[in-house]
């Protein structure tokens, strides 16, 4: 038995989803009661603030595109400001 269920006994059910990780089962309705929200749509177990993390994954040509748009960016920021004091401007 695991600390969770000596913890948290009767959590969880001996139903799982044939796609899920192994030890990953269905909250039990007694499970449900420990869990909560907050005002802001927090979630928590047993007053612990779950973490959520969303984390964004790109693509090597999006990462190249990125970095490219980026540079490009940062190019035409770089020369608007020598233009702006008066480098590069060669009017009458």
């Amino acid at each position: 038995m695991s600390d969770f269920d000596k913890d948290y006994p009767f959590a969880r059910t001996e139903k799982r989803k044939p796609y899920w990780p192994a030890g990953v089962y269905s909250i039990s309705l007694e499970g449900l009661d420990w869990l909560g929200l907050d005002g802001d749509g927090e979630l928590y177990w047993d007053g612990r603030r779950l973490k959520v993390a969303k984390r964004i994954e790109l693509t090597w040509w999006q990462t190249a595109i990125a970095l490219v748009t980026a540079l490009a960016a940062l190019s035409l920021a770089f020369f608007d400001a020598l233009r702006f004091f008066g480098y590069g401007h060669h009017g009458s």
